[in-house]
This record gives structure tokens, sequence and C-alpha cells, in this order.
């Protein structure tokens, strides 16, 4: 369990000293996950008890960049093309989304509404829950598309669904919670060995296809 408890991070009151902050940062569960996307993108962190909810706690918002021709090797990255006002100018819309760890779906969830980018809809948004063989779990949030149904076995890099912009959501992105096996938010790791190699992969591709369209 962690060493703190929900009800006692909820009080405006509770001021942990240097030496119990570090304490709680090494009790957190750890989890290594694969990247969910096989390209380039950023991941910001949810805080400590910014909601004690497993899947919320703990948890990345995960962003597509774009805006580098892999080619020339110029640009700079970026969410989005032109003032990012449609979910269409955002590099990561209804991009593929991969699972992170190989596991069991357990639980899906679909809402049909899809918000503006600057807006959000309060309330749930479409997810899919993935359960691993040892108990621990991920949350893949706010998805356009399913692909997948519950009881359905994937592997580590199978397609869950799309990037999609639903439930507490300003933009096109994908919200992951790491759940362990004692039902404790944990602290998400990326394996980066895999995300170099699907970074690899994804610029050398484009460079194939340029050079395809080319005629080199």
């Amino acid at each position: 369990m962690l060493a703190v408890s929900a009800s006692a991070q909820d009080q405006k009151g509770f001021a942990p000293t240097g030496e119990e902050i570090d304490r709680i940062a090494e009790e957190l569960p750890q989890m290594m996950l694969h990247p969910l996307y096989d390209e380039p993108y950023m991941c910001s962190e949810h805080p400590f008890s910014t909601s004690m909810q497993p899947g919320n706690t703990l948890a990345q918002d995960c962003m597509i960049m774009d805006g580098i021709d892999w080619v020339t090797n110029t640009g700079f990255m970026q969410f989005y093309s032109g003032d990012g006002s449609r979910n269409e100018d955002w590099y990561g819309w209804g991009k593929p989304v991969l699972a992170p760890l190989a596991g069991t779906v357990t639980e899906t969830y679909r809402v049909d509404t899809v918000n503006e980018p600057g807006t959000m809809t309060p309330g749930m948004a479409t997810y899919v829950t993935i359960t691993a063989a040892g108990g621990e779990s991920v949350m893949i949030v706010h998805l356009g598309e399913i692909a997948v149904e519950e009881g359905q076995s994937v592997a580590v890099g199978d397609v869950v669904g799309t990037v999609g912009n639903n439930g507490n959501s300003r933009s096109p992105h994908i919200h992951v919670g790491a759940i362990d096996a004692e039902g404790e938010p944990a602290q998400i790791r990326w394996n980066l060995v895999t995300a170099a190699l699907r970074a690899r992969d994804y610029v050398m591709e484009l460079r194939k296809r340029a050079d395809a369209e080319s005629g080199d």
C-alpha cells in the first residue's frame, strides 16, 4: 500500500517534510511499458495525488508530434499544423494506438461524443483496460475507435484503437494510467529500447517513401 492514504492527501493541510516526500516517492510502484505509438510523441505526467483514482494519479498524457522533414532533417516538432482549431489539425488524430503491454482486454467503454479542440465534455471517455498475467493493468483513455474486444488477448504493439478526443480532454491525445497487481497507481517508465527501434523504423520508412516518390 502507498505510504499516504487518499484521505490524507485530500486534506489541504497535508504538508510532508522533505524526508517524507522522498520516502513516498521511493515506495511508489513502478511499471515498465512499451511505447503507445510507432511515431514520435511526448508525454506529460500527472502529479502524485492529482486524483487517487487508479489509472489517474501518476498517469501520463501522450501526444504524437510532427513538423520535421525527416529527409532533409529540417523543421521542428509540434503537436499540430495550422492553428489547431480542428481535430484534423493535430498530428495524432486518428492514428493507431498500440498495446503497451501483453495481456487480456478486461474492459472496454465507449462514448459517442467528440470534443472540439479547446473544449471538454465532463464525464467518462472511451477507454480500454488491458490486464497482464501478473495482475498489473493499464487504462488507455480518450480513444476514438476501439479495435479490440473484452476477453481478447493482445501482444505488445497490437493496435487497440485510435487517438480520439472525448471526455475530459481538450485535444487529441491518449491518457495512459498504470495500476499494479495490488490495485495501486504505478509510476510509468517507458521502454526506451523499443522506442528507439520504432523511431528508427519510422524515419527509415519515411525516407524510403521519399526516395520512391523522387525516383531515386
